[in-house]
């Protein structure tokens, strides 16, 4: 059965990457177009460099929280939390290479290492994808709802109009069919997935608060309409096989979901900066947890 689906996972990941690659592509180009015709002046300054070195260790204490929300849904089975933590911090970074799954074969093949059964491990990632995708789509939508217009809303009111007032019953609506979506999947998976949601949700508002500083920086004032935008192309990333961490893809979500909002250049040099405070995030947390599993 396995061999019978083999060529259609590969097809499926060859075109997702041969997307991510489109996506780079154009991003890249639009990035060198938009810092070739800056001027002096509005190039990115020290500050924002500054800022986001700052904030790649902010982003690497966010990214423990998922694997906090992970060591969770395993269980401990002889292994205590921050050793599943270290084992996340080491794995997640394989997101990175070719095929964006060996970050999940690496904590599956450790896991396995330790006696965690491979049912068990499944059920335990399917619940963790699904935890992520619910928890990224709630905080988008609801961000995206109760701020001002953005594309997403014009999106949603031309299919089915509805008032700013609504707004918040739209959101309201929206954190009620999570929970009970959050509620199905913890009964389906036997994982504990209510409780690590929070930890989840805290994620990807730290997400979003990280981005909205960059841009903050960049065109001196807050942008409402940008706070939803980061977990719905956090989403689009995860959800294109064969993208390594979603580059690419992630990027001209926001550049679709902003465009309408921010002036091209500084949209596309604050998703740029956004990405390096992300990569480097990745990387301070990759080499916290593999000095800590070569000391204890």
């Amino acid at each position: 059965m396995a061999e019978r689906w083999r060529p259609a996972r590969r097809l499926v990941v060859l075109v997702g990457g041969m997307l991510t690659l489109v996506c780079v592509v154009f991003f890249a180009g639009r990035l060198t177009a938009v810092l070739s015709a800056m001027p002096s002046e509005a190039a990115v300054t020290f500050p924002e460099w500054a800022l986001v070195v700052a904030l790649a260790p902010v982003y690497a204490a966010a990214l423990v929280l998922l694997a906090s929300a992970w060591a969770m849904l395993v269980g401990a089975h002889g292994l205590s939390a921050s050793r599943l933590v270290d084992v996340y911090a080491v794995a997640q970074f394989g997101k990175y290479l070719p095929g964006n799954v060996l970050h999940l074969v690496g904590r599956h093949a450790a896991l396995r290492h330790k006696g965690y059964g491979h049912a068990f491990l499944v059920r335990a990632l399917l619940a963790e994808n699904g935890l992520l995708i619910i928890a990224a789509l709630s905080v988008g939508m609801v961000l995206t709802l109760i701020v001002p217009a953005t594309v997403v809303v014009g999106w949603v009111s031309s299919v089915m109009p509805f008032s700013v007032e609504m707004r918040w019953l739209a959101g309201a609506v929206v954190l009620v069919l999570a929970a009970a979506g959050l509620t199905i999947l913890g009964h389906l998976t036997g994982a504990p997935v209510l409780r690590a949601s929070p930890l989840v949700l805290l994620f990807f508002l730290a997400q979003s608060a990280i981005f909205s500083a960059i841009l903050a920086m960049r065109t001196d004032s807050l942008v409402p309409a940008a706070f939803g935008a980061v977990a719905l192309s956090w989403i689009a990333g995860f959800v294109t096989p064969g993208s390594p961490g979603g580059i690419g893809i992630r990027e001209m979500v926001m550049l679709a979901v902003l465009g309408d909002t921010l002036a091209p250049d500084d949209l596309v040099v604050t998703v740029a900066l956004y990405r390096l405070v992300t990569f480097a995030g990745d990387a301070i947390m990759f080499g916290v947890g593999l000095i800590r599993q070569r000391f204890r």
